[in-house]
């Protein structure tokens, strides 16, 4: 049995996210702990001390070319983009960052200018968010291919998850929803003060990253009993996803 397939039966295209996410954590049996110190939500979170935060907050992701950029995006704007996306998570959860790993898939023919610019737009986001990159590591890659992976790790007081919302509550987002193709999804800030005001206010019960979009992360919130989400009814909210590239919800 070897790594690729031409079997579409056998090949993960045919799995959901969620899908795959399910196998591995199976297959990885007890070396994986249950929810929310394993996976879940936007971040594992893991009962700790440190400086008087108890909860250590845990998350990694990517940005891929061809995948979460193109080629006529600047480095600065993917290398932007990899740290916020992975700082939204932290958000999510009501942390405050506190130091991340970069790893760096190159290939060949990636141009060490566009490189040195991404470097330097991941550098200028994580400062802004008093967020140290400790380390990391840098593999050879086939041409054509880049891929950057950050992990991050954040400390809070008291933190949220996306499972414990309940029937009844109201939803709220903050920023603007949409705009995806106008690239907002590289220019999105991410909402750290406003994750750490949230969890210290007890009204609020459950909280998630929208950064990969609404249709995608809001059924996370939702959680697996087919519970469903009612969007605004006032006309203007409903043109502005078809306006941004996106349909009704």
């Amino acid at each position: 049995m070897g790594a690729l397939t031409t079997q579409a039966d056998r090949s993960v295209a045919k799995l959901t996210e969620e899908e795959i996410i399910h196998r591995v954590v199976q297959a990885l049996g007890v070396a994986t702990p249950p929810f929310p110190e394993g996976p879940g939500g936007d971040c594992a979170i893991l009962d700790t001390t440190r400086g008087g935060r108890r909860y250590r907050a845990s998350t990694v992701d990517s940005v891929l070319l061809g995948r979460h950029f193109d080629l006529a995006c600047a480095g600065h704007r993917a290398g932007a983009k990899l740290v916020n996306r992975n700082l939204s998570d932290l958000a999510a959860a009501g942390a405050t960052p506190s130091d991340g790993l970069l790893s760096l898939l190159l290939g060949p023919d990636v141009d060490v200018a566009w490189l040195e610019d991404f470097a330097h737009g991941a550098g200028k986001a994580a400062a802004k968010a008093g967020l140290d990159l400790v380390g990391g590591d840098i593999c050879r890659a086939p041409a054509g291919m880049f891929a950057g992976t950050l992990a991050l790790q954040g400390f809070a007081h008291r933190v949220l998850t996306r499972r414990t919302a309940t029937v009844g509550d109201a939803l709220f987002v903050t920023g603007q929803l949409g705009g995806s193709l106008y690239g907002h999804h590289l220019d999105f800030t991410p909402r750290l003060a406003e994750g750490e005001w949230l969890c210290g206010q007890g009204e609020v019960t459950a909280c998630t990253d929208l950064s990969d979009g609404l249709a995608k992360d809001l059924p996370g919130l939702l959680g697996a009993e087919a519970r469903r989400a009612r969007g605004p009814d006032d006309a203007p909210a409903q043109q502005r996803g078809p306006s941004a590239g996106q349909g009704r919800w």
